[in-house]
């Protein structure tokens, strides 16, 4: 623990130390551009360019103070699934040591901007793609895994129900955590909504049309999760629990 709170002071400091540094860079053109670009929905992932450093709204920073220290040291390599306007892949491939740092999203101007931005920052080990969990867990050499570490916040009701984004539908966790574990190699970090009452409307209502809420239960999330992870509930994120999963040997 003490060591855990050692790293967060040392964070913190240091990134409030970048931010600040950033500020008083001169903003070009492309850094403008690129940053109306990153307006918008969904606003808790919106964040700027500054002198070339990334600066995230107060909500993305939360998250990213929570998310930061659960990676592992060195990281070498990880996915982020849904990874939005693509600030944790980013932030991720900026660490000493990460050979390669890949955002997937369903949403393809996400994936536009976020490549736009990698390209600005030259940030070569990071990459994005237009492609969902199923696409990557059947060749994840295609996409450059399978991965260190992957990352999964906020999206797993996505997978299960489908969204108004891509109606592809998962509704079987066991499935969902067998995908996982083929294109993760260690660490799982997750946080998401575990009750059909805690999603958006747009999944309750989802649930509520197919009758298969009662699946949707964080008892059985957690028992299909225990098959090929171990669970370690770490903290939470708002009133999401997060958790750091530890992949099994037996998971292959």
């Amino acid at each position: 623990m003490e060591h855990y709170l050692s790293y967060m002071r040392e964070g913190i400091s240091a990134f409030f130390r970048r931010i600040g540094e950033g500020g008083n860079a001169p903003t070009s053109e492309r850094e403008r551009e690129l940053n109306l670009a990153l307006r918008g929905y969904p606003e808790n992932h919106n964040y700027k360019i500054r002198g070339g450093t990334l600066a995230p709204c107060m909500n993305l920073h939360r998250r990213w103070r929570i998310i930061a220290p659960l990676l592992p040291n060195p990281l070498t390599s990880l996915l982020d699934i849904g990874s939005s306007k693509g600030f944790f892949v980013l932030s991720a491939a900026r660490r000493e040591g990460c050979e390669r740092a890949v955002g997937i999203d369903v949403h393809e101007p996400f994936i536009r901007t976020s490549n736009e931005v990698r390209d600005f920052l030259k940030q070569p080990n990071a990459t994005f793609h237009l492609a969902g969990l199923k696409q990557v867990a059947d060749d994840p050499a295609q996409f450059g895994g399978p991965f260190q570490t992957v990352m999964l916040l906020n999206v797993y009701h996505y997978l299960y129900w489908g969204s108004g984004l891509d109606s592809t539908a998962c509704r079987d966790h066991a499935k969902l955590f067998s995908r996982l574990a083929k294109v993760c190699v260690q660490r799982l970090i997750f946080s998401s909504p575990l009750e059909v009452p805690e999603c958006p409307g747009e999944i309750q209502r989802l649930a509520e049309q197919s009758g298969g809420g009662a699946e949707y239960t964080a008892e059985k999330f957690l028992a299909a999760a225990r098959k090929f992870f171990e669970v370690r509930e770490v903290g939470r994120s708002g009133r999401r629990p997060v958790f750091s999963m530890e992949k099994r040997a037996s998971a292959g």
